[in-house]
């Protein structure tokens, strides 16, 4: 009894739906420190609902207050 491919197939998914989220808040540029820390530790436990909550609860609000979450000001005209 071996695996079979489809459950190569399956197995191989299901570690890509669970890294593929923490990779892109490690990655990100848009947190910083304890921000990325904080979307990191989402997306590694509740993987895709965790990445996109800390998203649009976060990441999309601090575009409106630079200041906050570590950003740098946009450089003035």
């Amino acid at each position: 009894m071996g695996i079979s491919i489809w459950q190569l197939l399956i197995l191989l998914g299901a570690v890509f739906i669970t890294l593929v989220p923490c990779a892109c808040a490690l990655l990100s540029k848009k947190a910083k420190g304890w921000s990325k820390f904080a979307w990191f530790l989402l997306s590694f436990a509740f993987s895709w609902l965790g990445y996109l909550g800390y998203y649009f609860l976060v990441v999309r609000s601090s575009a409106n207050t630079p200041a906050e979450y570590g950003r740098i000001h946009p450089k003035r005209p």
